[in-house]
């Protein structure tokens, strides 16, 4: 059974890192070739899945890509939807076209409904598809009512060995910070880091020795990620906090070294704002390092709502108010690690590499 999936690979974006943990997984029990765009740049050294670049973000071409599927000849193409990949229409016409093979495709859609990208307007196309997958239950309920084939599988959690926070604070010089506050993801306009920063300085004035813990890398190749970046040193410089601030700018391709500094902190901040997402790649590293944390009340977000503190406003008062709270009650932190551990064991990776496996063969099968 050979599967050619569509997606980024070894670059600079979360479902990049998802597909190709997802798909190493998968590749131990089918051949997979992943049809990349050509953004590529090769940082991530984890996996070994060979690919075919053949597309490029945000066009709206799809003949390359269809080239590529008819030089593999696939059993079954796996296309990861997002609409930084293809627009609606491109979508259409590259699901129609595959369908036109007599290929069998499955979709995994990574964003449904956002400003301009309605999966809802092509759902007569969605329709003739074999399987789609939903990384969020509103997005499958909303498929589902278009009467679309969806079936929700969470994007799965990773577990990772983590070091001793207190002999690893003290060797880093961080033994005297209080709180450590975490951020990770992305720069970008809707990750609240410039309300990160407002809230750290309001943090500052009850806790002098507060440390920010931004793992937030600047993304090269985006000039909103750039930009952003610079507002954002801006405001830290405006508000005399930059001696509070450990920022790491760079992109970190090492999931199991991003959650071993997180779980450094005491609490973790995520006041992002709602931009369509699906699933949130950044919340699970946080899961990963059984870190509690604070959250936005947004979509991407709510397969936490009953794990992590949610707070309603992102007014930097009220994130202060809720960090502070949250710090200072053990109890609700160790009730907040024991909800993460269920997250683990019920959404492993093999779990969803058998659940894919399953699709496929049923496809197969059919």
């Amino acid at each position: 059974m050979k599967i050619a999936v569509i997606t980024p690979y070894a670059t600079m974006d979360g479902i990049a890192i998802y597909a190709e943990d997802l798909f190493a997984r998968v590749g131990q029990k089918a051949e997979v070739i992943v049809l990349c765009s050509r953004d590529f740049v090769f940082m991530s050294k984890r996996g070994s899945l060979n690919y075919l670049a053949c597309w490029d973000k945000s066009g709206n071409s799809v003949d390359d890509v269809l080239a590529a599927i008819k030089e593999v000849t696939p059993d079954v193409v796996h296309l990861q939807s997002h609409d930084a990949y293809f627009q609606l229409h491109a979508s259409e016409n590259l699901i129609n076209a595959i369908l036109a093979l007599g290929i069998k495709i499955v979709i995994t859609a990574h964003n449904v409904r956002t400003a301009g990208h309605n999966l809802g307007e092509i759902a007569a196309t969605l329709r003739r598809v074999d399987q789609i997958i939903t990384l969020s239950a509103a997005d499958h309920d909303y498929l589902t009512s278009l009467g679309i084939n969806s079936v929700y599988q969470p994007h799965p959690y990773w577990q990772y060995k983590l070091v001793d926070q207190s002999e690893m604070r003290a060797k880093l010089g961080l033994d005297k910070s209080t709180p450590i506050i975490a951020t990770h993801g992305l720069v970008n306009t809707n990750k609240g880091l410039i309300e990160t920063a407002k809230t750290i300085a309001l943090i500052k004035k009850e806790f002098p020795q507060v440390m920010w813990l931004a793992l937030n890398a600047v993304h090269p190749g985006l000039e909103v990620s750039k930009t952003y970046a610079e507002e954002l040193e801006a405001v830290i410089a405006e508000l005399g906090i930059s001696e509070n601030i450990y920022w790491h700018k760079k992109f970190i391709d090492d999931n199991q070294l991003v959650a071993q500094m997180l779980s450094l902190a005491d609490i973790g901040l995520l006041p992002y704002a709602e931009s369509g997402e699906s699933a949130s790649g950044a919340i699970r590293k946080f899961v990963a390092a059984n870190l509690p944390c604070v959250i936005s009340n947004i979509k991407q977000l709510k397969e936490v709502a009953d794990v992590f503190s949610v707070t309603d406003s992102v007014d930097p008062l009220a994130l202060a108010a809720r960090a502070i709270e949250l710090f200072n009650d053990p109890a609700a932190q160790i009730l907040q690690r024991e909800k993460m551990q269920d997250l683990l064991l019920a959404n492993s990776w093999e779990q969803a590499t058998n659940q894919h496996l399953a699709i496929y063969e049923s496809l197969m099968a059919a």
